[in-house]
């Protein structure tokens, strides 16, 4: 029955349901977890980096949109990108027309229009990622998950991804921090990574076919804020150096203060392509 109802965006089930939308929800959680914390001074965001296959170089999952603004993606990457293109020319627009940063929320809100738009004119397909944009502007850190629907919400702390429930379950053990400033900066950082470690506990290597734990080579962090001094903090990735500090002598994920089970959370992550 439900084949007759799928063809297209246009077309609701009895149940007031478009399965072509569903679908492309279904396509985020086929993808690598990316975990993000918002405190009233930084935004952190995460995600791992993975390869397609044992040829390729990992993708990397968080980018730049701008000096204030990130993004960290999940499901789609192709789609992702497109989505990250658009967000640096509306933020370049805006910043010279107005000579000031773009809002985030009206960034995010220009995102979800055109995300919208995917899911009611026939022939279109909606994007099949999910994204965590992560920004500062004049009023204050801003963390916002973006979900092929058009749906764009603000958020204390979010996961995306596959077993993101788990990371999720982790992150509001501690939301009173996040909510309440107590988090500093480096603590935002580990909670991340911890978040993550416990999504993806291990890693498939797919040169080799070994299971990995979670180290240094296969994370991405992303950082945007100002400090409580005011001196502000550009967006920008962690280098690996950095990401040492917060990772034992090997280089491996610290263990997290909840367990998300066994299993390495990545094998149904064919999508990331």
């Amino acid at each position: 029955a439900t084949r007759m109802y799928d063809d297209d965006t246009t077309i609701w089930d009895p149940k007031g349901r478009i399965h072509q939308v569903e679908y492309a929800a279904k396509a985020i959680q086929q993808g690598s977890p990316v975990v993000g914390i918002a405190s009233k001074e930084y935004v952190v965001i995460g995600g791992l980096k993975l390869s397609p296959n044992k040829y390729d170089e990992p993708y990397e999952k968080i980018n730049k949109v701008d000096t204030h603004i990130g993004m960290a993606m999940s499901g789609l990457i192709s789609d992702g990108r497109v989505l990250c293109n658009f967000a640096r020319t509306r933020s370049m627009q805006y910043r010279l027309t107005y000579q000031r940063p773009l809002p985030v929320n009206r960034l995010v809100s220009e995102l979800g229009d055109k995300a919208q738009s995917n899911t009611q004119g026939f022939g279109n397909r909606p994007y099949g990622v999910g994204l965590l944009v992560a920004g500062y502007d004049d009023k204050g850190p801003h963390l916002y998950d973006f979900q092929p629907t058009g749906v764009v919400s603000n958020c204390l702390a979010y996961s995306i991804g596959s077993r993101s429930n788990v990371s999720r379950t982790y992150l509001e053990k501690y939301i009173d921090e996040y909510e309440n400033g107590k988090s500093s900066r480096r603590e935002l950082i580990e909670h991340v990574i911890k978040a993550i470690k416990i999504s993806a506990p291990e890693i498939k290597d797919k040169k080799t076919k070994e299971v990995k734990p979670l180290t240094v080579d296969n994370i991405s962090i992303g950082v945007v804020g100002k400090s409580a001094d005011g001196e502000f903090e550009a967006f920008h990735l962690l280098d690996k150096e950095t990401l040492l500090e917060f990772f034992g002598g090997d280089g491996a994920a610290p263990v997290a203060a909840a367990s998300g089970g066994s299993g390495d959370g990545t094998e149904s992550m064919d999508v990331e392509q």
